[in-house]
């Protein structure tokens, strides 16, 4: 599949389909692009799910975008974020060909183990002058496209044709003349006969 493809199938079609109120959609993009460029693949849906709770995001739309960075993605966005990482502090860089090998070999060493257990071994066998770059420039990267992520997508999101939300009748995308009433609060009284 081409990369025109891969984005449509994973962010265009989601955003399109998405429901729910526009800031919630914006939230939910601006969570998945965040937890996508920051290096946390393989617990990068969990760690959507924990987080879109208490933010009120669309957690299917971050779901999705959390998709833009994959075991294919991973190195080439590893070492952007260590390469703005050392930029910031000023530091000598590891070349591409080296991190490269480097993540490689500590993904290696931690696909045996267990999650949490496969993590600590990956960061600690890259050693704290890779993952603190990669992590300030991650950090700073995440954010940024975050935050573009959010604005360009309420903005898409306020400018979808009416319908498309959900009401408080809780039907989605159905036009005003075709929605069901809304239940009154208090139910009708049945008279009651006296006995005989």
């Amino acid at each position: 599949m081409s990369l025109r493809g891969l984005l449509a199938e994973h962010i265009v079609q989601p955003l399109r389909l998405a429901r729910g109120a526009p800031d919630a959609i914006a939230r939910g993009a601006a969570l998945g692009t965040w937890v996508a460029l920051t290096p946390t693949v393989g617990i990068q849906m969990f760690v959507v799910g924990i987080l879109g709770i208490p933010l009120r995001a669309n957690i299917p739309v971050a779901v999705a975008l959390v998709w833009v960075s994959n075991p294919v993605t991973m190195v080439p966005l590893y070492f952007l974020y260590y390469w703005l990482g050392t930029l910031l502090l000023a530091e000598p860089g590891l070349t591409y060909a080296v991190l490269s090998e480097r993540l490689d070999a500590a993904y290696e060493l931690a696909r045996g183990e267990g999650l949490w257990a496969g993590l600590m071994d990956l960061f600690s066998s890259l050693g704290s002058e890779v993952v603190w770059p990669m992590a300030i420039g991650s950090f700073i990267m995440a954010s940024a496209f975050a935050v573009l992520a959010y604005h360009g997508v309420l903005l898409y999101a306020r400018r979808r044709p009416v319908g498309t939300e959900t009401t408080a009748a809780g039907v989605q995308g159905a036009p005003a003349a075709e929605r069901p009433p809304e239940p009154s609060p208090v139910p009708p009284r049945t008279p009651v006969e006296p006995p005989p």
